[in-house]
């Protein structure tokens, strides 16, 4: 009896196996159709691009609203005629298309869309990553006699009651309206208020000034940014104009992924700056290099200003914090010389120092697969809090996993781990709106798909943040 059963067991662990080894080929299979599609998405929405973005096409001057558009220019806007990109911008818009306009610093980025927001009824969102910046274009407006209001953490209860009412009144002539992406992602009223302004027909399109901050690859990430993504779904049939200095090809196909505005129009004006002055100089390595910024400052550029630029953020805020030596910088202060070996890690740079390690998150990702997979199963939405309480055995009973172990970190790593595979795709937020706050949900993100024994999943932290039975249990890179 005994045998059978050892038998029976064999054979079922043999079929497993084969199982196994189907499962693994389709998934790979799968992974490589699920890319291929993506590329020939990624074509066809590069020729919609390139077929509405046609110049002759939108310069043409026998638009319906033309008489109007020039006349606004010269009466409102004191302008005689309209520069390169400017009147193709302003008719995409007008023709309820979304578009994206790459100009440069003071090519007039801005006339794109106040412009087209006299022309159409009701009134058009702008959303700028500064205040000061809003405050600016406010100014400028208020000299040209248009009605335009912004809303930022400085406006008062009466000023912030006001604009609430003229959003949501016909009769208010609310022409443009300013606030920034923090607006967007934390005001559930604000939201509540401009859903009500697109039900009455007040909403005439939305722009994005600085749109490149969307994305991860652009130069100057604002994570609030992402929070935009909501506007598509909510009024699909509002045209964006999503404006930029600068962005690269991924930058552009990030952004448009992100409004989900795959295949609009693309604008792109001249960068040429005759005004500005280009040296290139071969690049010392090391402490050669930083001498010969010195002597730079020091000699050719003293009692100038300037700005000296690295080649990301990272490295900005790892030279801003400094590796060098502090006892050095003060010997060199005082024309002394102290080599940073000789420290001991006596000051605070030196005994600070960290080390970064790459580690595999593959299995944390599938963990959290299967919590949601389980969450879908009994029609439950998870907020990151729920999701993580679920993960650490203290969430909800009706969802309990018995292949799925409590982590034996902390929290907070938990918490770093989520982080990053939203960041990278793994996992997406879905943002529910109601009166009186925002809900957001974890869900599977648009990478899912990646997530095989064949593709791994990194993440960096410094060693201080990593626990030492983690580090004993994670694969390092």
């Amino acid at each position: 009896m005994e045998l059978d059963e050892e038998d029976g067991l064999f054979k079922i662990e043999q079929e497993l196996k084969e199982i196994n080894a189907k499962i693994n080929k389709l998934q790979k299979l799968k992974t490589e159709l699920l890319e291929r599609k993506e590329k020939l998405k990624q074509l066809s929405y590069q020729k919609q691009t390139n077929s509405i973005s046609d110049q002759k096409k939108w310069t043409r001057t026998d638009f319906p609203w033309q008489k109007s558009v020039e006349k606004t220019l010269k009466t409102v806007f004191k302008l005689d005629k309209f520069r390169s990109q400017q009147l193709a911008a302003i008719n995409i818009t007008l023709s309820k298309h979304d578009a994206i306009l790459i100009m440069p610093t003071g090519g007039g980025k801005s006339l794109c869309y106040q412009l087209p927001a006299l022309i159409d009824p009701g009134f058009t969102l702008v959303v700028s990553p500064m205040v000061s910046l809003m405050e600016d274009q406010i100014i400028q407006l208020y000299k040209l006699n248009v009605n335009a209001k912004m809303i930022s953490s400085n406006s008062t209860k009466e000023e912030t009651k006001l604009l609430f009412q003229m959003m949501i009144d016909v009769k208010s002539g609310l022409k443009l309206v300013y606030c920034t992406p923090e607006r967007i992602a934390k005001s559930k009223t604000f939201m509540n208020k401009l859903q009500k302004a697109h039900s009455l027909k007040l909403l005439s399109r939305i722009a994005i000034d600085e749109v490149h901050c969307c994305t991860t690859w652009g130069h100057d990430f604002r994570p609030d940014y992402t929070h935009l993504t909501i506007f598509k779904p909510m009024f699909p049939e509002i045209p964006i104009l999503g404006l930029t200095a600068t962005a690269s090809s991924k930058v552009i196909i990030d952004t448009q992924e992100l409004l989900q505005i795959q295949g609009c129009a693309l604008l792109k004006s001249s960068f040429n700056r005759p005004n500005l002055y280009y040296e290139v100089r071969w690049k010392p390595d090391g402490k050669k290099c930083v001498d010969e910024l010195a002597s730079l400052l020091k000699n050719k550029f003293k009692n100038q200003s300037g700005i000296i630029y690295t080649t990301s953020i990272k490295d900005c805020e790892s030279l801003r914090k400094d590796l060098r030596c502090r006892r050095t910088l003060i010997a060199s202060h005082f024309d002394e010389s102290w080599e940073s070996t000789d420290c001991n890690a006596m000051c605070d740079n030196c005994s600070n120092s960290k080390i970064i390690k790459s580690i595999c998150i593959n299995k944390y990702c599938m963990d959290i697969y299967k919590i949601l997979n389980a969450a879908l199963d009994n029609d439950t939405k998870f907020t990151a809090q729920m999701l993580l309480d679920t993960w650490f055995g203290k969430g909800s009973k009706k969802i309990f996993l018995f292949d799925v172990k409590s982590p034996e970190f902390s929290r907070t790593q938990a918490e770093m781990i989520l982080g990053e595979l939203i960041v990278q795709g793994y996992l997406s937020e879905d943002f529910h709106y109601t009166p009186y706050s925002t809900i957001s949900y974890i869900k599977k993100g648009s990478n899912q798909y990646k997530v095989t024994n064949d593709n791994t999943i990194f993440m960096e932290m410094t060693q201080e943040k990593i626990s030492e039975p983690v580090l004993k249990k994670l694969k390092l890179k």
